[in-house]
């Protein structure tokens, strides 16, 4: 236990001397800061690849929702059919749309959502390779989620715009 107090009540000096502590004017770590979620709510083509997911999960509701009423329909046909043959023919028929129609109507969620989930990861990947990129060129030790920061001073830098701004240029040919 009394290692463990002199550790946390050395550890803060540690750090001051290797890495605050500036070298000929200059200090050894730079720090910058990116807000998270403002890159992703502004990165232009993931916010579309996004908007297009949602646009396609609104068509399969819509050809759910037809499909549905065709089912609907059916039902009052049958409710009007005298003939136990055809009624008989006719609840098989909505029987089998109705379980096909489930199938259908899951396996296109499925599909969608694992199209969303590898959109927002191809989205991480290219945010965070875009903060590396940064960092690197602007000479960033250390770069921190603004919305993981509990304290800063303000002598950090607000690397956000530039990711934003980077992400959303045109790609070269």
């Amino acid at each position: 236990m009394n290692k463990r107090r002199t550790l946390l009540c050395v550890l803060p000096v540690i750090l001051q001397v290797f890495f605050l502590t500036p070298v000929f004017g200059e200090a050894l770590i730079r720090i910058a800061v990116v807000n998270f979620e403002e890159v992703s709510m502004s990165y232009q083509s993931f916010q579309d690849m996004l908007k297009k997911n949602d646009q396609e999960k609104d068509h399969v509701m819509v050809q759910v929702a037809k499909a549905n009423e065709e089912i609907k329909r059916m039902e009052r046909d049958l409710a009007a059919e005298h003939d136990p043959v055809r009624v008989q023919r006719i609840q098989a028929m909505v029987a089998t749309q109705k379980v096909e129609l489930q199938t259908s109507y899951y396996q296109s969620m499925k599909v969608l959502d694992n199209q969303r989930e590898n959109v927002i990861s191809e989205a991480r990947k290219a945010i965070y390779n875009a903060i590396r990129e940064i960092a690197t060129q602007k000479g960033f030790s250390l770069v921190f989620s603004e919305n993981e920061i509990l304290y800063a001073s303000e002598e950090y830098v607000d690397m956000t715009d530039a990711v934003v701004q980077k992400l959303n240029r045109p790609k070269k040919p």
